[in-house]
């Protein structure tokens, strides 16, 4: 058994990170430049998406609270002035 089939079977396959990393530390620096880039920029489309996801809900849950405030209200209304 060579080596690197050592190192993948103890490190959990080829897809796995640890050998993704040990292969980008053995990289030059252009590699490291564009695995970072790439990073970056999956991480920024993340939090672009997040940041979507909470202020639709935002949104739908004020329109929510005014819906039932309205609700409330006409509901006060016609209970002390029929």
């Amino acid at each position: 058994m060579s080596k690197e089939e050592n190192d993948e079977k103890i490190l959990g396959g080829a897809d796995f990170p640890t050998l993704i990393l040990i292969d980008l530390l053995e990289s030059n620096k252009p590699e490291w430049r564009r695995a970072v880039i790439k990073a970056f920029l999956a991480d920024h489309e993340w939090k672009n998406k997040i940041e979507n996801k909470i202020k639709l809900v935002t949104k739908e849950n004020a329109t929510i609270i005014g819906l039932l405030t309205g609700l409330i209200a006409i509901a006060i209304k016609i209970a002390f002035f029929g």
